[in-house]
């Protein structure tokens, strides 16, 4: 299945508790998304992966059915993101080691789907890091100039990071062993990427930003829902 030198896994939850026009815009919004991220990522092969049944449910003439059918898919069949996001995520991406064995490819990143990314920056820095992982922990500055929410302390953020595949390897390997501390004991995902770059000695590099542009998801009509990372 290898065609790119570098592997991007991508993350979709699709059908989640939206209905309705609040469901279609979500629909809509990952299928632009999707569309725009390809775009910057045309030195990678892409695995799309989602976990609430999408591809089952909807038609293929629908446009996100249309964009995903363009790249390697993987369906779970369960939402375990709903206890846990990052919980969630992580276990997409332990699927996707399965199907596709990281080894086989030189960096390995790892993006949340339904956000915009507005410049080739982090993925560009990504592409090109020799060893170790790229990180960051900016803060949210929200598009109506009215909120500022500054990065928590002790964790990376883990809507987009990468790294070589040796490194995402043992980085899934250390999620195995804690995966009960993020379900039982409430530790989030971005704190446990945190800690395996402290406790294994990690060689990081850290951006100062990502270019992000996302929604938090309670409202996403609103401009003020909307934040730039």
């Amino acid at each position: 299945m290898k065609t790119k030198a570098n592997l991007a896994v991508v993350f979709l939850s699709v059908l989640v508790k939206s209905k309705g026009k609040s469901r279609q815009f979500r629909i809509k919004q990952y299928a632009q998304a999707i569309s725009q991220l390809s775009k910057w990522l045309t030195d990678c092969d892409i695995i799309l992966v989602e976990n609430t049944g999408f591809m089952d449910q909807y038609p293929r003439t629908n446009p996100l059915h249309e964009c995903m059918v363009k790249h390697n898919i993987l369906s779970l069949p369960a939402n375990t993101g709903l206890r846990n996001k990052g919980l969630g995520e992580l276990e997409m991406f332990a699927a996707a080691s399965e199907a596709l064995p990281f080894e086989n490819w030189k960096n390995i990143l790892y993006i949340t789907g339904r956000q915009f990314h507005i410049t080739p920056y982090a993925i560009e820095k990504a592409l090109n890091i020799e060893s170790g992982l790229l990180v960051s922990n900016p803060s949210f500055t929200f598009v109506d100039g009215n909120t500022f929410q500054p990065g928590t302390q002790n964790q990376w953020n883990d809507m987009f990071f990468a790294g070589d595949s040796s490194t995402m390897n043992s980085y899934l390997e250390h999620y195995k062993k804690n995966a009960f501390r993020l379900e039982k004991l409430g530790l989030s995902s971005e704190e446990l990427l945190w800690d395996f770059t402290t406790q294994e000695n990690i060689r990081i590099q850290v951006l100062p930003a990502l270019g992000l542009l996302r929604s938090q998801g309670k409202n996403p009509r609103r401009l003020s829902d909307w934040h730039v990372i």
